[in-house]
Order: C-alpha cells, then structure tokens, then sequence
C-alpha cells in the first residue's frame, strides 16, 4: 500500500497496521516499525521527502507524562517504553511536545498531526508555538 500512495497519492496518512481479529497491532506503534514504513516510501519515492506526498500519523495518545500509562485503560496497545518514542504519541510539556513535533518533522518528514477531538484542548498550546514555523 505504500508503495502505491508514493506513486499516487497526495497525502499518506499512518496509523498502525489492524490486526485480523480486530485492534491494531501493538509492534507497529514502535519508532522502529515507523521509521521502517518511511524507509519504504522514501525509497519507492526515489526523491526527496518534501517532493513526495505530505505524511501525517494520527496521535493515539497525548499526555504531560506517561507515568500513569499503565494504569489508564485507553493505553493496552503498547508498552509506557514504546509510548515515549512512538510516532502515534506525544508526550511532555508544550516545549516537549513542540520539540518533539519539529524533530518528527525533519526525521520523517511529517507535516500534520490529527488528534482525537478530546485532546483538541490540550494541544492548543502547542498547535499555538508552531503557528508559522
């Protein structure tokens, strides 16, 4: 798929890969299995990230800490060590997740971010730090 949406499309959106059964699976949400999705984009694409199509993930989790993460009951589809890292997670404080964010950009050349409407609040401050960088 996507070696298909390098060659076609305008925008490639990530989300981890769902599992038969239904869910998604948890290895795919790691830095690792990311970077490996990009590589493959980036290599069909054959040029450079900022003439190929727009890339964005979708944020599963967005928190000031993860120290809670194993507690809460909306966080069984990773481990609190792959959370940090994750592409699909954004954690810290304003400046953390602006530095995070402006990192993720130039390493894989993500351009957007969609959040969950209840986190809209929540990443105000930081959607406001990034306005016209």
């Amino acid at each position: 798929m996507t070696r298909f949406a390098a060659a076609h499309a305008d925008i490639v959106g990530y989300v981890p890969r769902s599992l038969p059964g239904g869910g998604l699976d948890p290895a795919e949400f790691s830095e690792a299995a990311f970077t490996e999705k990009i590589a493959i984009l980036d290599d069909t694409l054959q040029t450079p990230p900022e003439e190929g199509p727009e890339r964005g993930v979708l944020l599963f989790y967005t928190r000031p800490t993860a120290d809670n993460f194993s507690t809460d009951p909306d966080t069984t589809w990773t481990s609190s060590e792959t959370l940090v890292h994750s592409p699909y997670s954004l954690v810290g404080d304003t400046d953390q997740m602006v530095d995070t964010l402006v990192e993720r950009r130039e390493r894989w050349g993500l351009t957007y971010f969609t959040c969950w409407e209840e986190d809209i609040d929540f990443l105000a401050p930081v959607v406001d730090r990034l306005s016209g960088t």
